[in-house]
């Protein structure tokens, strides 16, 4: 009963060392870096820009609906406090 399979590892098997984990260090990363970037569709100049309009234009009505709202609890309030 009390023998091991080859398949089973104790527990010391089973950690690995910190120098293994961080074997490539730096260099490696990067270099990994390098090559995920190469495998990123860029967009193009106009699609760029067409984007960052329609992020602007976004960002000024959810302002705008988020100062209308502002402005309707202000008025909501100071009439509650006036009564």
């Amino acid at each position: 009963m009390a023998e091991k399979t080859s398949s089973a590892k104790t527990a010391s098997e089973k950690k690995t060392s910190p120098a293994k984990k961080n074997s490539g260090g730096f260099k490696r990363y990067f270099k990994e870096l390098k090559g995920e970037f190469k495998k990123v569709t860029w967009p193009t100049w106009p699609a760029l820009w067409k984007n960052t309009w329609v992020t602007i234009a976004m960002c000024a009505v959810v302002a705008a609906v988020v100062c209308v709202i502002d402005i309707g609890l202000d008025s909501l309030i100071n009439l509650l406090l006036s009564i």
